[in-house]
């Protein structure tokens, strides 16, 4: 998987996941989440991209079977000592393991190179027995920025049915560096 080395470094040498992991984006990620979640009666969740678990933190998961997966083993070993109850992966070491839930986070527009994103969009798909969550842009964007950052339109690869969408209520445009370009995309078997 490509960017191993930009995430390894960056959260080794005390970065996070990023802006939009924290303040009002983290808020309405986790309000949407937790109220899917309930509405839903989910009882697995795996998340693909769990970052540094500030998304994990504000999530009510209770009684709820998590798995986390990343590519950088220095944030999977500080998650492991934080959160006992629930596992943490290295993405290259999934199992074909199924949920209820896959969450998608911020992850897609991170994919600079097109073999690890289609791989990427099977794997979600694969992983999950009833829907899938995916919080990312959905533009045709044939630039890379900087080392880390390539838009796709990634819905027509999703060979899943497409229930809904929530608009992010603090977009770029609007709110500049405290908000976001994505939006929410849930899909369903």
């Amino acid at each position: 998987m490509e960017n191993i080395n930009y995430w390894e470094s960056r959260y080794v040498s005390g970065g996070n996941s990023g802006a939009g992991s924290y303040g009002c984006l983290l808020d309405f990620k986790a309000q949407v989440l937790n109220c899917f979640i309930r509405d839903n009666g989910i009882t697995s969740v795996q998340d693909f991209g769990c970052g540094d678990g500030s998304l994990l933190r504000d999530l009510r998961l209770d009684g709820i079977q998590y798995y986390g997966y990343d590519i950088s083993n220095f944030v999977l070993d500080k998650l492991k000592e934080e959160f006992k109850d629930k596992a943490f992966i290295h993405l290259d070491d999934y199992q074909n393991l199924t949920s209820d839930l896959v969450i998608s986070i911020d992850v897609i527009f991170h994919l600079v190179n097109q073999e690890s994103y289609e791989k990427y969009i099977q794997l979600i798909q694969r992983a999950t027995t009833k829907f899938l969550i995916v919080y990312s842009s959905n533009i045709d964007d044939m630039g890379v920025f900087g080392n880390h950052i390539k838009h796709h339109m990634f819905v027509p690869d999703i060979k899943m049915d497409l229930v809904g969408k929530i608009q992010n209520h603090y977009p770029f445009f609007k709110f500049g560096e405290k908000g976001s370009f994505c939006d929410f995309y849930i899909f369903q078997k």
